[in-house]
């Protein structure tokens, strides 16, 4: 089953937080949250346990869909694997960088907090400053994430851990969290 799935499961049989120990901020990560068809009502019960939602998404959905989900999400975590208009089409296929622009426009006019997750490999190291550029015109923080196996110079490393004195920024090697999904 699709951990959405497993949660929507375990909320039915109110088995949630024996599962999952009971924290400040739960994150729903792991394919594309938004897919799930519950996911109104998986954030409605963290809601009414007072538990702050974190949905990370690529964001490409029509706007209406974030409006039905006004005041559940504390904050949104947008994938943005690009900084091109033509790369980030090319990455993401149908999805649009007009769409993640309109996106981040009504995110920001609803005053929804939300962070621009931005994935570093060795061919975008250079393009950090770009990142990091979109994400300070947003009022956005910046999530830099990489993974530890990728064939990274040591000069390329340490150019992105010199970023975790940045202000709004956050950087995670993929051993820091789970990939697949994580709930904390």
């Amino acid at each position: 089953l699709p951990i959405l799935e497993v949660w929507k499961k375990l909320i039915d049989e109110n088995l949630f937080f024996k599962k999952y120990p009971q924290k400040k901020v739960f994150n729903l990560v792991g394919g594309e949250p938004l897919n799930c068809l519950d996911i109104q009502r998986i954030l409605l019960y963290l809601r009414d346990y007072e538990i702050k939602a974190r949905v990370w998404t690529h964001g490409g959905y029509e706007l209406d869909y974030f409006e039905k989900l006004n005041g559940l999400v504390s904050e949104y975590v947008l994938f943005f694997p690009a900084t091109t208009k033509k790369e980030y089409q090319e990455y993401t296929g149908k999805d649009s960088w007009e769409n993640f622009n309109e996106t981040c426009r009504y995110l920001i006019s609803q005053k929804q907090y939300f962070w621009i997750s931005y994935p570093v490999t060795s061919d975008s190291v250079q393009e950090i400053p770009a990142a990091y550029e979109l994400a300070y015109q947003l009022n956005a923080k910046l999530l830099l994430h990489f993974s530890s196996r990728n064939n990274m110079s040591k000069e390329s490393k340490r150019y992105i851990n010199r970023f975790r004195r940045v202000r709004n920024v956050w950087v995670l090697k993929e051993a820091s969290y789970n990939s697949s999904y994580c709930c904390s």
